[in-house]
């Protein structure tokens, strides 16, 4: 069959919390906080015996301490313990999901400089992902990644930046040929559009989203803007 012993060893290779915080981010995603704190507290941190599984658990725990403690201090402190502790070069997803959790929380706090620059931490990260090999679940996992991203930076009102990063994902799905989140990501472009005033550009846009419908697609793209309304 023309397999990889290593590959096949590595992926059925016991890993203590990995299914809890793959559970754990799943209900991240789709805004179930509380049951992201439930399934987080029953994770024995001491058994967490990789970089990656450690820089995931103080990941989420940043983002449970943002959206059910609302404790900004702390969720920061977790997400610089992923980065500064954990980092390792096969992680990049995760080290930019805690940039984005820092910038989050500096929004909470109203200090826009240091949003912007953590955002900007995040698109970099992004970048590295984008560049790398990717398995199909590895490659969803960036564009799951990609449009949390993008629908943060257009709803803090950078649109110029949030239209340059839309696009790049736009090629790097077709180069893919890959329609998954693609719907999604042209009504972000088609808003960026309305925003900078190019009402006709925008209009091409949501009709070719329109044109998608039905076809697979990432579906929490309205709940992600209830972050900032």
């Amino acid at each position: 069959m023309n397999l990889d012993i290593n590959d096949l060893e590595n992926e059925f290779n016991y890993q203590y919390g990995d299914h809890k915080l793959k559970q754990i981010e799943k209900n991240l995603l789709i805004h179930n906080f509380s049951k992201a704190q439930k399934r987080l507290n029953q994770i024995k941190y001491e058994n967490l015996d990789t970089k990656n599984l450690l820089a995931r658990y103080e990941c989420n725990s940043g983002f449970v301490d943002l959206f059910v403690n609302h404790n900004q201090d702390d969720s920061i402190s977790n997400f610089n313990l992923a980065i500064n502790k954990h980092q390792t070069r096969d992680n990049q997803i995760v080290i930019g999901w805690s940039y984005l959790g820092i910038a989050l929380a500096y929004h909470d706090l109203n200090l826009r400089k240091q949003t912007k620059c953590y955002l900007k931490l995040a698109i970099k990260e992004l970048h590295i992902c984008f560049q790398k090999k990717h398995k199909v679940d590895e490659f969803r996992q960036t564009i799951r990644f990609a449009i949390t991203l993008l629908v943060i930076i257009d709803n803090i009102d950078e649109p110029e930046i949030c239209l340059i990063e839309s696009n790049l994902v736009v090629k790097k799905l077709k180069q893919s040929h890959s329609f998954y989140c693609l719907r999604d990501f042209y009504n972000i472009i088609g808003d960026c559009l309305i925003k900078i005033n190019q009402k006709e550009k925008a209009a091409e846009h949501f009709n070719q989203a329109e044109q998608l419908q039905g076809l697979y697609s990432y579906s929490n793209l309205e709940k992600l803007s209830l972050f900032f309304n």
